[in-house]
Protein backbone atom coordinates (compact mmCIF):
# COMPACT_ATOMS: atom_id res chain seq x y z
CA UNK A 1 0.00 0.00 0.00
CA UNK A 2 1.38 3.26 -0.98
CA UNK A 3 1.65 6.29 1.57
CA UNK A 4 -0.03 8.62 -0.86
CA UNK A 5 -3.33 6.46 -1.71
CA UNK A 6 -6.01 8.01 0.37
CA UNK A 7 -7.87 5.30 2.86
CA UNK A 8 -11.31 6.13 3.19
CA UNK A 9 -13.01 6.38 7.05
CA UNK A 10 -10.63 7.29 9.44
CA UNK A 11 -11.21 6.55 13.38
CA UNK A 12 -8.57 6.15 16.01
CA UNK A 13 -8.97 5.33 19.67
CA UNK A 14 -7.70 7.92 22.28
CA UNK A 15 -7.98 7.04 25.95
CA UNK A 16 -11.17 8.54 27.46
CA UNK A 17 -10.21 11.68 29.42
CA UNK A 18 -11.51 11.75 32.79
CA UNK A 19 -14.00 14.90 32.45
CA UNK A 20 -14.87 14.09 29.07
CA UNK A 21 -18.29 15.94 28.67
CA UNK A 22 -18.64 14.39 24.62
CA UNK A 23 -17.44 10.79 23.25
CA UNK A 24 -16.74 11.95 19.50
CA UNK A 25 -16.10 8.82 17.22
CA UNK A 26 -14.33 9.36 13.61
CA UNK A 27 -14.83 6.95 10.74
CA UNK A 28 -13.38 6.75 7.38
CA UNK A 29 -10.16 6.79 5.21
CA UNK A 30 -6.64 8.76 5.25
CA UNK A 31 -7.95 12.07 5.18
CA UNK A 32 -9.60 11.47 8.59
CA UNK A 33 -6.78 9.26 10.18
CA UNK A 34 -4.20 11.93 9.78
CA UNK A 35 -2.07 10.61 6.28
CA UNK A 36 0.47 12.63 5.22
CA UNK A 37 0.65 15.16 8.41
CA UNK A 38 1.60 14.84 12.30
CA UNK A 39 -0.71 12.91 14.45
CA UNK A 40 -1.50 16.27 16.05
CA UNK A 41 -1.99 17.66 12.45
CA UNK A 42 -4.85 15.24 11.72
CA UNK A 43 -8.22 16.56 11.48
CA UNK A 44 -10.19 15.01 14.30
CA UNK A 45 -7.16 16.16 16.53
CA UNK A 46 -7.29 19.70 15.59
CA UNK A 47 -11.30 19.73 15.64
CA UNK A 48 -10.82 18.91 19.18
CA UNK A 49 -8.56 21.30 20.17
CA UNK A 50 -11.17 23.92 19.18
CA UNK A 51 -13.57 22.47 20.88
CA UNK A 52 -11.84 22.12 23.89
CA UNK A 53 -11.01 26.03 23.57
CA UNK A 54 -14.74 26.83 23.85
CA UNK A 55 -15.20 24.97 26.81
CA UNK A 56 -16.59 21.86 25.56
CA UNK A 57 -13.49 19.02 26.80
CA UNK A 58 -14.06 15.80 23.98
CA UNK A 59 -13.30 11.94 23.99
CA UNK A 60 -11.60 11.36 20.62
CA UNK A 61 -11.74 7.48 19.45
CA UNK A 62 -10.36 7.84 15.83
CA UNK A 63 -10.68 4.66 14.36
CA UNK A 64 -9.92 5.77 10.46
CA UNK A 65 -7.45 4.09 8.82
CA UNK A 66 -5.67 4.77 5.33
CA UNK A 67 -6.66 2.67 1.93
CA UNK A 68 -10.14 1.66 3.84
CA UNK A 69 -13.63 1.74 1.32
CA UNK A 70 -16.80 2.25 2.93
CA UNK A 71 -17.22 -1.61 2.95
CA UNK A 72 -13.86 -1.30 5.01
CA UNK A 73 -15.52 1.21 7.33
CA UNK A 74 -18.29 -1.53 7.68
CA UNK A 75 -16.44 -4.22 8.72
CA UNK A 76 -13.52 -3.16 10.55
CA UNK A 77 -14.43 0.35 12.46
CA UNK A 78 -17.70 -0.36 14.12
CA UNK A 79 -16.88 -3.53 16.04
CA UNK A 80 -16.41 -1.40 19.06
CA UNK A 81 -19.65 0.98 19.12
CA UNK A 82 -21.68 -0.68 21.72
CA UNK A 83 -18.79 -0.12 24.39
CA UNK A 84 -17.36 3.73 22.95
CA UNK A 85 -21.24 4.85 23.10
CA UNK A 86 -20.57 7.70 20.95
CA UNK A 87 -22.53 11.51 21.47
CA UNK A 88 -21.42 12.38 17.88
CA UNK A 89 -20.00 10.36 14.81
CA UNK A 90 -18.33 12.07 11.46
CA UNK A 91 -17.71 9.79 8.26
CA UNK A 92 -15.08 10.76 5.58
CA UNK A 93 -15.15 7.81 2.81
CA UNK A 94 -15.39 7.30 -1.04
CA UNK A 95 -12.25 7.92 -2.82
CA UNK A 96 -10.70 4.48 -2.41
CA UNK A 97 -13.49 2.90 -4.07
CA UNK A 98 -13.43 5.24 -6.94
CA UNK A 99 -9.28 4.13 -6.90
CA UNK A 100 -10.73 0.74 -6.59
CA UNK A 101 -12.93 0.46 -8.89
CA UNK A 102 -16.52 0.70 -6.22
CA UNK A 103 -19.45 1.12 -9.04
CA UNK A 104 -21.36 4.23 -7.30
CA UNK A 105 -24.14 1.77 -6.57
CA UNK A 106 -21.70 -0.73 -3.98
CA UNK A 107 -20.75 2.57 -2.20
CA UNK A 108 -23.95 3.67 -1.28
CA UNK A 109 -25.10 0.28 -0.41
CA UNK A 110 -22.01 0.22 1.94
CA UNK A 111 -22.27 3.84 3.30
CA UNK A 112 -25.99 3.10 3.77
CA UNK A 113 -25.48 0.21 5.89
CA UNK A 114 -22.58 2.00 8.17
CA UNK A 115 -25.51 4.88 8.90
CA UNK A 116 -27.93 2.09 9.57
CA UNK A 117 -25.69 -0.04 12.14
CA UNK A 118 -24.93 3.58 13.64
CA UNK A 119 -28.68 4.55 14.36
CA UNK A 120 -29.13 1.31 15.64
CA UNK A 121 -26.61 1.64 18.29
CA UNK A 122 -28.64 4.64 19.33
CA UNK A 123 -26.64 7.55 17.75
CA UNK A 124 -29.55 10.18 16.84
CA UNK A 125 -29.51 10.79 13.35
CA UNK A 126 -28.58 14.57 13.51
CA UNK A 127 -25.68 13.69 15.51
CA UNK A 128 -23.96 11.69 11.99
CA UNK A 129 -22.41 14.42 10.42
CA UNK A 130 -20.86 13.24 6.38
CA UNK A 131 -18.05 14.61 4.62
CA UNK A 132 -17.65 14.88 0.96
CA UNK A 133 -14.67 13.72 -0.33
CA UNK A 134 -12.06 16.62 -1.59
CA UNK A 135 -10.85 17.32 -4.25
CA UNK A 136 -7.97 14.88 -4.85
CA UNK A 137 -8.35 14.20 -8.66
CA UNK A 138 -6.71 17.72 -8.89
CA UNK A 139 -3.58 16.15 -6.52
CA UNK A 140 -0.54 15.77 -8.81
CA UNK A 141 -0.14 11.78 -7.42
CA UNK A 142 -3.69 11.34 -8.58
CA UNK A 143 -2.47 10.97 -12.45
CA UNK A 144 -1.25 7.36 -11.65
CA UNK A 145 -4.77 6.39 -10.72
CA UNK A 146 -6.69 8.07 -13.76
CA UNK A 147 -7.04 11.43 -15.87
CA UNK A 148 -8.37 14.49 -13.98
CA UNK A 149 -11.71 14.46 -16.04
CA UNK A 150 -13.12 10.99 -15.43
CA UNK A 151 -11.82 11.38 -11.89
CA UNK A 152 -13.77 14.69 -11.18
CA UNK A 153 -16.69 13.02 -13.04
CA UNK A 154 -16.59 9.87 -10.54
CA UNK A 155 -15.90 12.02 -7.65
CA UNK A 156 -18.95 14.42 -8.39
CA UNK A 157 -21.36 11.33 -8.89
CA UNK A 158 -20.12 9.67 -5.62
CA UNK A 159 -20.01 13.08 -3.93
CA UNK A 160 -24.04 14.28 -5.77
CA UNK A 161 -25.38 10.72 -4.62
CA UNK A 162 -23.74 10.87 -1.27
CA UNK A 163 -25.47 13.96 -0.18
CA UNK A 164 -28.48 12.92 -1.18
CA UNK A 165 -28.57 9.72 0.74
CA UNK A 166 -27.58 11.58 3.64
CA UNK A 167 -29.99 13.88 3.69
CA UNK A 168 -32.72 11.85 2.77
CA UNK A 169 -31.88 10.39 6.32
CA UNK A 170 -31.58 13.51 8.41
CA UNK A 171 -28.07 13.52 9.22
CA UNK A 172 -25.75 16.41 8.41
CA UNK A 173 -23.86 16.20 5.12
CA UNK A 174 -21.16 18.81 5.31
CA UNK A 175 -21.07 21.34 2.52
CA UNK A 176 -17.34 21.63 2.48
CA UNK A 177 -16.95 20.93 -1.76
CA UNK A 178 -16.18 24.41 -2.24
CA UNK A 179 -13.10 25.08 0.12
CA UNK A 180 -11.49 21.34 -0.38
CA UNK A 181 -12.04 22.39 -4.16
CA UNK A 182 -9.96 26.03 -3.60
CA UNK A 183 -7.43 24.33 -1.48
CA UNK A 184 -6.44 21.52 -4.23
CA UNK A 185 -6.53 24.09 -7.20
CA UNK A 186 -3.76 25.71 -4.98
CA UNK A 187 -2.01 22.88 -4.13
CA UNK A 188 -2.26 23.00 -0.75
CA UNK A 189 -1.20 19.80 0.22
CA UNK A 190 1.09 17.54 2.55
CA UNK A 191 4.86 16.43 1.06
CA UNK A 192 3.29 13.19 -0.50
CA UNK A 193 1.28 15.51 -2.78
CA UNK A 194 -2.19 13.90 -2.62
CA UNK A 195 -3.11 14.59 0.84
CA UNK A 196 -4.37 17.91 2.32
CA UNK A 197 -1.62 20.10 4.06
CA UNK A 198 -1.66 20.45 7.88
CA UNK A 199 -3.26 24.35 7.40
CA UNK A 200 -5.75 22.94 4.91
CA UNK A 201 -7.04 20.56 7.79
CA UNK A 202 -6.85 23.19 10.57
CA UNK A 203 -9.40 24.87 7.62
CA UNK A 204 -11.77 22.42 7.79
CA UNK A 205 -11.85 22.02 11.26
CA UNK A 206 -12.48 25.98 11.24
CA UNK A 207 -15.26 25.27 9.06
CA UNK A 208 -17.02 22.74 11.33
CA UNK A 209 -16.70 24.83 14.56
CA UNK A 210 -18.09 28.04 12.69
CA UNK A 211 -20.44 26.26 10.90
CA UNK A 212 -21.65 23.05 13.24
CA UNK A 213 -23.44 23.21 16.30
CA UNK A 214 -21.08 23.20 19.42
CA UNK A 215 -20.94 19.23 20.62
CA UNK A 216 -21.64 19.53 23.90
CA UNK A 217 -24.97 21.59 23.37
CA UNK A 218 -25.96 19.49 20.57
CA UNK A 219 -25.60 16.16 23.09
CA UNK A 220 -27.08 18.24 25.53
CA UNK A 221 -24.26 18.55 27.99
CA UNK A 222 -23.32 22.03 28.91
CA UNK A 223 -19.80 23.35 28.29
CA UNK A 224 -17.33 23.67 31.11
CA UNK A 225 -18.24 27.18 31.91
CA UNK A 226 -21.84 28.07 31.33
CA UNK A 227 -24.31 27.94 34.21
Amino acid sequence: MHGWMATTLILMVVSPAAHAKVTYLALGDSYTSGVGVRPHEAFPEVLVRHWSALGCRVNLHNKARGGRTARGVFHQQLKEIAEIKPDLVSLGVGTNDIRLGVSVEEYLYWVGAILDELVSQGVPAHRIWVFPQPAWHLAPVALRIGSPEVLMQQRNLFNKSLRKLVLSRGMRYLEMGKMMQKQASIGDLSPDLFHPSPRAYAAWAKWVVTNLEDPCLLAGKVPDGFP
